[in-house]
């Protein structure tokens, strides 16, 4: 978290694709919309060519932040889902363990 109190998201996520050594398969698609002093950024994480997050900002970054927290956020429930299924946490319950989880459904 820096100063402001801004996640950065985009950084987490990429954190987390390396950790599980995936981060080749997240990509971005970044589209600008509108004229530069009211620009409307629109981001997706993909991941293996799968849109797991979309966010729109009037800064690119801040667009990817929102992606992917989505993108972040819709990991943590496949993982959880994958491993309430196999009859245990593993994985799932160490996702994130850096980022504070609260700030994340908020």
């Amino acid at each position: 978290m820096s100063s402001k109190g801004h996640m950065h998201w985009a950084m987490l996520l990429h954190n987390e694709m390396q950790r599980q050594g995936r981060l080749k398969a997240l990509t971005w698609d970044d589209q600008v919309a509108g004229p530069t002093h009211n620009a409307v950024w629109t981001c997706s994480a993909l991941i293996n060519e799968i849109e797991y997050g979309r966010g729109m900002a009037p800064n690119r970054q801040a667009a990817r932040d929102e992606a992917a927290r989505q993108a972040l956020q819709a990991i943590q429930e496949e993982l959880m889902g994958n491993a309430i299924a196999a009859g245990g946490l593993g994985a799932a319950g160490r996702l994130l363990s850096d980022v504070d989880r609260r700030r994340l459904w908020a």
